[in-house]
Order: C-alpha cells, then sequence, then structure tokens
C-alpha cells in the first residue's frame, strides 16, 4: 500500500510539472488579452478627441466635443462591447494584479456607460456642483 500511495505521488506531481506549461500558457493568454482590451479601449477614447486638465494647450480644439445623442449612443454600444469581452475572460487565469485590475476597469467602465445611459452629457456646463454645495 506504501509503494502505491508514493507512485501515484510521483504520477501526481508528473502530470503537474507537465502540466505546468500549459496553464502559465493559458494565464499569460489571458494576461495578453486583458492588456489588448484595455489598451486598444484607451486608445478609441483618446481619438474621440477628448480634452482633459493634462491636454497640451496648443493641442486643444477651439469648439466643443460632439456631444450628440447620436455620439453617445455610438460611445455606449462601444463600451457595451468591451464589457461584453471582459465578461468572456477568464478572470481565475489572470495575474493577481490584473484579477485587480480587471475589477477596477469594470467599474470604470460601468461608470462610462451610465454617464450615457442617465444622461450626464446634457448637464449644464455649471452642472459639476451641487446646488447646495459650499
Amino acid at each position: 500500500m506504501a509503494k502505491f500511495a508514493v507512485g501515484s505521488r510521483a504520477v501526481l506531481l508528473a502530470a503537474c510539472a507537465l502540466l505546468q506549461p500549459v496553464y502559465t500558457a493559458v494565464a499569460a493568454d489571458a494576461n495578453q488579452q486583458f492588456e489588448k482590451i484595455y489598451s486598444s479601449e484607451w486608445q478609441w477614447r483618446q481619438n474621440q478627441s477628448s480634452v482633459d486638465e493634462d491636454s497640451d494647450l496648443a493641442a486643444v480644439p477651439s469648439s466643443l466635443p460632439d456631444v450628440s445623442l447620436k455620439t453617445q449612443q455610438a460611445h455606449l454600444k462601444y463600451w457595451q462591447n468591451v464589457e461584453q469581452q471582459l465578461d468572456k475572460l477568464d478572470s481565475s487565469q489572470l495575474s493577481a494584479a490584473n484579477k485587480i485590475n480587471l475589477a477596477v476597469y469594470k467599474e470604470q467602465i460601468g461608470s462610462l456607460m451610465s454617464d450615457v445611459l442617465n444622461k450626464v452629457y446634457e448637464r449644464p456646463l455649471s452642472g459639476d456642483t451641487s446646488f447646495w454645495g459650499i
């Protein structure tokens, strides 16, 4: 009985050793997929003529960005597609850091979609503060 237990442990350890490269490849693939999703979404977002506090003043356009319903619906559709791609990822295969990054990134995409759904783009320019705020 002891020989069988030792032998079966050896087989199990050998199987684990053989599967390690496969697991590592799957984990690397999941991490690469995630990085591809967020990198391409970020590049797309930067190409939407977004201007923020970090923008180069010489490169700032002389007009306000398009906030039409058509544009907002296109943004929403894009982010819904990103959300679907994120949902297809096997988060158990991500590195520990990317598991956290995925959770944060999903919230960011959800917030962007929520802004469109709640028509935040329609608020007045001075609508960033509360009426009752101090």
